[in-house]
């Protein structure tokens, strides 16, 4: 039989090693930490460069582009700072929290609720602008849709020939202008027949007299006693140097034709351009206009299958401050790639 050992027999026994399975686990965890944290930086690294470079969108067209993602940029950013924390690299969490910082201050102000107030013995005109996609051919969807939707105006991009001609069929409405295209830039203005309005003027013209090649509807009405001017306007895709030079032209003398105007004015289309773009903004700065997102958020409404965080706004409603918005809000696709435009507004 083996004699028991001493205490202090036991305590000069040496500590074993970790063994070799430890070794590798601990090994195993520790790449596994860097490779994560190598693949959150890879993640990061696009949104928070496009966060700054998209800032200087003014000196070249590609650099515009960069601008249009500031909601994406935010929740990738987020996430990353989060991820990034948990694995304790907060150094690096710290640099990524800069570019959510931004990204928040430009996003945030379209939540922030403008306090103007609305007047509940007041009529409210209700618009609804809507790009349905030139090849959507669910012609009789899309009538029942504005049917029931009982908007006092609906202004119609990429209207098609056959579309137009459907629409006109309509006994509720009124197809007050149009003109059809085959391809991706007919436009139309329909009034419903017990809207109370009239319509004094309309224009179907390029308002950048041959540049653009796109027509733009100009309208002045009477609305409860009162003159409203309106410009539908759809602008060509920034998605080459010339398209993105058009586009900022259609801009510019959209802001121009808004200026003219010495009534309560109103813009509304899809001008492929986000509220955090160098063109959008420049037009912003020279005519005052207020977005109608203020208050009621992003609004991102294409492509319509982006799901929640894939979209971006580039279908919008601004106005002059004689006009408050009292409601905006979007609707189904109906076979479009964009999602309608649904706004509601009251005179001051």
């Amino acid at each position: 039989m083996s004699k028991a050992l001493s205490e202090s027999q036991v305590s000069e026994i040496p500590v074993c090693e970790k063994t070799q399975p430890e070794k590798a686990a601990g090994l195993k965890r520790q790449f596994s930490d860097v490779s994560l944290v190598g693949l959150l930086q890879v993640i990061g690294v696009l949104p928070f460069i496009g966060t700054f470079v998209g800032f200087f969108g003014g000196l070249h067209w590609t650099l515009d582009l960069l601008t249009h993602f500031r909601f994406q940029y935010l929740i990738v950013l987020t996430v990353v700072c989060l991820l990034l924390v948990y694995l304790k690299h907060r150094r690096l969490a710290a640099l990524y929290l800069i570019g959510v910082a931004v990204n928040l201050l430009t996003v945030l102000p379209m939540y922030w609720p403008t306090f103007d107030g609305v007047d509940p013995n007041k009529p409210q005109l209700t618009i609804m602008h809507f790009n349905v996609h030139v090849g959507n051919k669910d012609y009789d969807g899309m009538a029942a849709f504005i049917s029931e939707s009982k908007r006092d105006i609906v202004f119609i991009q990429e209207l098609h020939h056959r579309m137009d001609e459907r629409l006109r069929q309509m006994s509720d409405y009124t197809m007050v202008s149009s003109v059809p295209r085959y391809d991706s830039f007919g436009i139309g203005m329909l009034v419903r027949n017990d809207a109370g309005l009239m319509v004094n003027q309309t224009q179907c013209e390029d308002i950048t007299q041959g540049r653009a090649q796109v027509p733009a509807i100009t309208a002045h009405l009477t609305w409860e006693g009162q003159p409203l001017a309106i410009m539908s306007l759809h602008t060509l895709p920034p998605y080459k140097r010339r398209y993105a030079i058009a586009r900022d032209t259609q801009l510019v003398e959209a802001a121009n034709w808004i200026n003219t105007q010495t009534i309560p004015t109103m813009l509304i289309g899809d001008l492929n351009a986000t509220p955090w773009s160098n063109g959008f903004r420049q037009m912003i700065y020279q005519t005052g206009l207020h977005n109608s997102a203020q208050g009621f958020g992003v609004g991102a409404s294409w492509p319509a299958d982006g799901g929640p965080i894939g979209k971006i706004p580039i279908d919008h409603c601004l106005v002059t401050d004689d006009l408050v918005i009292t409601d905006r809000s979007l609707g189904q696709s109906h076979g479009s790639d964009h999602l309608p435009l649904l706004v509601s507004l009251q005179m001051r």
